[in-house]
């Protein structure tokens, strides 16, 4: 298979959108609001290309514009029926829901400007989560929160990346790509868990990659 211009999937961390306090006051106390879920053991692969840092920057940052901009609804809309115009609080909730659209676009742009392109690789949220933003967000269809993956997926992009490592005067080793992803079954992603990858132990760069690669990456909970 010819991977040079392929665009591969190298992981993706769900992202708990059912975190979502109903409780709680906009602005100074949030609750609890949408974050990744906890990494138990960060993928091999990602270390090894020298990612796991800079990935972990991305999801914390976002896990803050996630909170930053976290509205629960209660007391405020109550607040708001008795001694506020309606009114003002809808519109203060469409601008905080618009700071949390272009603050996670924002972040993710610069990461990849910055850190990813450079080598060859991007961040992004994945379909999941644009379907449920489209929805209204999990409270808007609770249903789509319950049966979506929303995640973010982290990329290769082959042909820039073996670029990269030629100005580096990095070896490049195809065996640390994994394999595409599954297909969703019944509308569901699957689960890092999911992912058929190749094992790839890191090596030095001056060997040569074992013939054969049989085994699966940790999985990201």
């Amino acid at each position: 298979m010819d991977t040079a211009s392929e665009t591969v999937l190298l992981a993706s961390f769900p992202l708990d959108v059912l975190r979502n306090s109903t409780c709680g006051c906009p602005h100074c106390g949030q609750g609890e609001q949408p974050r990744f879920e906890p990494v138990q053991h960060f993928p091999d692969h990602l270390t090894h290309l020298g990612l796991e840092n800079d990935v972990k920057d991305i999801m914390a940052a976002i896990d803050a514009i996630m909170y930053e901009t976290g509205y629960p609804p209660v007391p405020i809309l109550l607040l708001g029926v008795c001694f506020f115009p309606i009114c003002c609080i809808g519109i203060d909730m469409c601008c905080v829901k618009a700071k949390r659209l272009t603050g996670t676009a924002k972040a993710i742009d610069d990461w990849n400007k910055e850190k990813g392109h450079p080598k060859g690789i991007s961040v992004c949220m994945n379909d999941d989560y644009n379907t449920l933003l489209k929805a209204g967000g999990a409270r808007g269809s609770e249903a789509l929160a319950y049966t979506l993956k929303p995640a973010l997926d982290v990329n290769m992009h082959v042909a820039e990346y073996q670029q990269y490592c030629s100005r580096e005067g990095i070896q490049f080793n195809p065996a640390l790509l994994p394999q595409p992803a599954m297909p969703a079954q019944n509308g569901v992603m699957p689960t890092q868990q999911g992912y058929p990858m190749q094992n790839a132990q890191p090596t030095p760069i001056t060997e040569q990659p074992p013939s054969a690669y049989n085994n699966v990456y940790p999985s990201v909970e």
